[in-house]
């Protein structure tokens, strides 16, 4: 029995070469090299794409439907009607799906698989002065991320165009952030300038997320986290939320401010918390992950930037990027 055949059913759909047409039957089994350009003889992705949803030499197994309904061309030797096998429902926010990476033996091109995300433990350098939460981003100097890649957009049907995503991310202009980390002696501080062509938030409290925020989430050496969203809201101005945390002592003490500039299309945010209230001291390691919401109507987030996982329990350290307290 192959790897995976038992997890093979619903919310979950793949793409398989076909040997219905010529274009799949001239695929040679050649495999990937962990790099975009795909091999020549891999069926490619036609320039009518989004009008037909269609890859000649392709077929789709599989389905996202959630229901009681099993439809029969789940099964190994199922059949369906050409217009369904071959249409392309990645677009739908529910399927999952399996990867796998194999080589011949001897295949020295294959490239090693990379993390987006380096979860070695980095030093952040102390600030040269108290962090003033103000928005100016005065006492910043180089980011410790740079965000402004589809690969970090979710959910991932937001990346691209497709028949089913008629507003994805739209690059750099429609969103990309400078993010910083650091320390001033007694706080943590995070800070970030966010390019973004529209400014909403419509929101307060516990959905604050739901509009243009920024999300920080916050993890001790034992293994506490906090996850605070900071947002410039349409009625209330600069508002904080704190979702988990040991207690609400470092919102409580928390300094902040976000600041608009919609001539260059740029907010910029600002968070001062306490060392003490977070259980870090200097020379300490924190676990960190950013979040970065966007909404461009005022409807709600149409997707976010995500820089690590999400909160997990338990906690995992190395799905987390860490630095150290240094000076």
């Amino acid at each position: 029995m192959f790897w995976g055949l038992l997890g093979q059913g619903t919310r979950l759909y793949e793409r398989e070469v076909s040997v219905s047409d010529a274009i799949g039957r001239a695929f040679k089994g050649t495999h990937g090299r962990g790099t975009p350009e795909l091999p020549a003889d891999w069926p490619t992705q036609p320039a009518d794409y989004l009008m037909t949803g269609q890859i000649p030499g392709i077929i789709y197994r599989g389905d996202y439907f959630v229901t009681s309904y099993v439809p029969g061309y789940l099964l190994t030797g199922g059949r369906t009607e050409m217009i369904l096998a071959r249409s392309d429902r990645s677009g739908n926010p529910y399927p999952g799906w399996r990867a796998a990476r194999s080589a011949p033996k001897g295949d020295s091109e294959m490239k090693p698989l990379t993390k987006l995300v380096d979860t070695k433990a980095v030093p952040v350098a102390r600030l040269k002065q108290p962090m003033q939460a103000d928005g100016k981003l005065n006492e910043w100097t180089t980011p410790t991320a740079i965000i402004d890649t589809a690969a970090l957009v979710f959910p991932t049907m937001m990346r691209t165009p497709s028949r089913h995503t008629t507003d994805p991310w739209g690059g750099p202009a429609d969103l990309s952030v400078k993010a910083y980390l650091g320390w001033d002696g007694e706080a943590l501080c995070i800070a970030a300038e966010v390019t973004d062509d529209r400014q909403f938030n419509t929101q307060s409290g516990e959905t604050l997320y739901d509009g243009d925020c920024m999300q920080v989430g916050l993890i001790n050496p034992e293994g506490l986290q906090w996850n605070f969203g900071l947002a410039l809201t349409e009625e209330q101005g600069a508002q904080i939320q704190q979702w988990t945390g040991k207690d609400d002592t470092a919102l409580k003490n928390a300094k902040y401010a976000v600041v608009r500039d919609d001539e260059a299309h740029v907010t910029r945010y600002e968070l001062r918390l306490p060392l003490a209230d977070l259980g870090l001291t200097p020379g300490g390691q924190c676990s960190y992950y950013l979040m970065f919401f966007d909404d461009d109507t005022g409807n709600g987030s149409r997707y976010r930037f995500q820089w690590a996982p999400n909160a997990m329990e338990p906690f995992k350290r190395d799905f987390f990027p860490r630095v150290v307290l240094g000076e």
